[in-house]
């Protein structure tokens, strides 16, 4: 039995002797390694350091230095170290079928490039491939790796450039191990990753886990169960990331699949499942839903306030990165249901096409208690008005061109309600149209605005058909159904701009209303005290019926001043002349009124009152009654009865002398004689 173990001691002492010299001398390898990575990549690979062994834990061959190349030599690849830890005896003894227990590469720079031309420099052609395949023979034996069971890169740098399309980016794989690697079975794997686009600024980091599973033949790699975490900059804004994924990506065509997703971007989660598609050109076809969500999280991602409250959307996108469309989208905000789609060019800012319609709006839940109460029926809180608020937002405009199309079956605000509306936008940088129509207070509402945005000027048409003033005026003294067109300028784009230019002219009808003719009564009534005689006014009742109103309202320059406002109810004309401030919610008109002879109709006067001018000054809030606008000074009746008076007594005076003159002066002298007394009665 000694001798037994004594001749074993001696076997195993000359085995020990010869792995050792194997492993003192591995550059014997340098040549098949070389070989077979050449074979495999398709690249002339070059191991430009030395090749040593780690001998504990365990043993593995270290290679340092490593070079890819194009077959045009260009570099791909400088890798400082890569260490693999392979069997021992299937390695030393030239075996072909080799397992690999753990690859280890740390430290990379790799630099992916494409041409004018559109040639990428990592691309392998047949001929280069069978050019490697030739020098690997002449190296050493094959040698087929069977598995690798763990798999770890450290600290590699990726740099593209797209010479043609002018992208490029940085890619920094921080760490990314692997369990084991075996042709189509699954692996786990773990990363950290960081990137940045270059070009658009953009860059995100991001760690984590998943189990995959590669395919050689089909060089597809799927994915379930991939959680990823972390933040992702726009402009250098970090917003925190988070995906849940599953589904499949192939490595030589680019596609992505997604078979369901969920990602939590900055607090807006959103699920569905999506397709990529990168060859021949990027696509990407995806339905998504965000439940209920807050606006609030929005506002950051959007860079802007947002007026509503809560959203939810569910639709579809597809598209490439030059054209988007969103479709059949359905969702709601706040109380409010809506359905559309949107087409987008997002490297032109251009909206080519959206429509969406809204069930109803309330616009009471976006405006404050004051703003709802001097929006509804014209009436005021008294507040001033802020007339640097922007009625066209010109600079957004400029940016942005916009082709949409709005429904809103009802709109409601206060009292007031829209039914039916559709508002038309069309701008494409240079100019904007704007059309509105929708049903309201028993009529039909039309509005048009044509904005030249580099000046900008505007053109404003406004038709009213059949409103019922009453429903959409507070103001007491008339009521019936009006009917007008207006047609407006002004330049500028905002309130303020608009007060100081508008210039235009509106004609207008109301058709069987009536007209408060208490504050014409109560003169007449003065009158009839002074005269001595009761006029037929002052028996008119306080709401005088009539059958139609008529005039126009003419705009000069401005809102403040020259105003002239004429109207004809049956035989009462009206003139008015003054303006309004916006800002203090005030108007100041100076008033005539006259009475012709009736031939019918309700207004019926005294012979004595007709073709006398009623002067009256209107003065006050946008909010006073008309009998206080016109009538609220101390005195103000007085000054008017007593101007009628002057005007009557003139009147009958001057027809006194004209008979006198015809009567009792010669024909020669007559033309002296009335100059003679010429404002006599003035």
């Amino acid at each position: 039995m000694g001798r037994i173990m004594a001749f074993l001691a001696v076997l195993l002492l000359l085995a020990a002797g010869a792995v050792w010299f194997l492993l003192e001398n591995p550059q014997r390898f340098k040549s098949t390694i070389t070989g077979q990575l050449s074979q495999q990549t398709g690249y002339q690979v070059a191991i430009n350091g030395e090749l040593s062994w780690r001998y504990w834990p365990p043993i593995a061959i270290r290679v340092g230095n490593v070079t890819l190349a194009s077959a045009t030599g260009e570099s791909i690849a400088d890798i400082d170290q890569i260490e693999i830890d392979v069997d021992l005896m299937p390695l030393l003894t030239g075996q072909s079928l080799i397992e690999v227990n753990e690859i280890i590469l740390s430290g990379a720079r790799v630099n992916l490039t494409v041409d004018q031309s559109g040639q990428a420099n990592w691309t392998v052609t047949e001929s280069s491939n069978s050019d490697a395949g030739t020098e690997t023979d002449s190296a050493g034996p094959g040698i087929q790796v069977t598995a690798i069971n763990a798999l770890k890169i450290e600290n590699v740098q990726v740099d593209y450039h797209d010479q043609q399309s002018g992208s490029q980016w940085q890619a920094d794989i921080r760490s990314l191990t692997t369990g084991e690697l075996i042709e189509r079975a699954p692996f786990s794997a773990a990363f950290q990753i960081g990137f940045r686009d270059l070009a658009a600024n953009t860059a995100f980091n991001l760690r984590g886990t998943g189990r995959l599973q590669y395919i050689a033949a089909q060089s597809q790699l799927t994915f379930n169960g991939l959680e990823t975490s972390g933040t992702v900059s726009l402009a250098d804004s970090p917003v925190a990331i988070k995906l849940q994924a599953g589904g499949e990506y192939g490595l030589e065509s680019g596609n992505l699949r997604l078979e369901s997703f969920t990602l939590d971007y900055g607090g807006l989660a959103v699920s569905g499942d999506a397709r990529i598609a990168t060859l021949p050109t990027t696509f990407v076809d995806a339905r998504f839903t965000l439940p209920e969500t807050s606006a609030r999280v929005l506002e950051p991602l959007l860079d802007t306030e947002l007026p509503i409250q809560t959203i939810t959307v569910a639709g579809e996108l597809s598209g490439t990165p030059e054209e988007l469309t969103l479709q059949n989208l359905a969702g709601t905000f706040d109380e409010t249901s809506f359905k559309g789609g949107v087409t987008i060019l997002p490297e032109a800012l251009k909206i080519t096409r959206s429509e969406f319609r809204l069930d109803k709006v309330n616009l009471d839940l976006y405006t404050s208690p004051a703003e709802t109460a001097t929006s509804s029926k014209g009436t005021s809180t008294g507040a001033a008005t802020d007339l640097t608020t922007e009625l066209i937002p010109i600079d957004t405009l400029r940016e942005y061109a916009i082709n949409s199309i709005i429904r809103i079956d009802q709109l409601s605000m206060g009292t007031d309600t829209f039914n039916d509306m559709k508002i038309n936008v069309a701008s494409d940088r240079d100019r904007l149209g704007v059309t509105a129509n929708a049903n309201t207070w028993s009529g039909k509402l039309v509005v048009t605005l044509d904005t030249q945005l580099k000046t900008p000027l505007s053109n404003l048409r406004v038709t009213l058909d059949g409103l019922d003033i009453g429903q959409f005026t507070t103001i007491e003294g008339v009521t019936g159904k009006l009917t007008a067109n207006s047609n407006l300028a002004f330049s500028g784009s905002t309130l303020g701009e608009l007060e100081s230019s508008i210039t235009g002219k509106t004609v207008f009808t109301v058709a069987e209303g009536t007209l408060d003719v208490r504050p014409i009564k109560r003169m007449a009534q003065t009158i009839d005290s002074i005269r001595g005689q009761r006029s037929s006014i002052s028996d008119w009742p306080d709401s005088m019926p009539f059958r139609q109103l008529t005039g126009e309202h003419v705009i000069d320059s401005g809102l403040r001043q020259g105003q002239v406002l004429t109207a004809q109810v049956e035989n009462l004309n009206l003139t008015a002349i003054g303006g309004i401030n916006l800002a203090d919610e005030t108007l100041a008109y100076d008033v005539a009124a006259m009475f012709r002879k009736p031939v019918e109709g309700e207004f019926r006067i005294s012979d004595q009152l007709a073709g006398i001018r009623w002067p009256m000054t209107c003065l006050g809030r946008f909010t006073d009654t008309p009998a206080d606008l016109c009538f609220g000074e101390e005195g103000a009746i007085s000054k008017i009865v007593a101007d009628v008076v002057r005007q009557d007594l003139e009147r009958r005076g001057k027809s006194k002398l004209e008979e006198l003159i015809d009567e009792k002066i010669p024909k020669e002298y007559e033309n002296l004689t009335r100059d003679l007394l010429k404002g006599l009665f003035k």
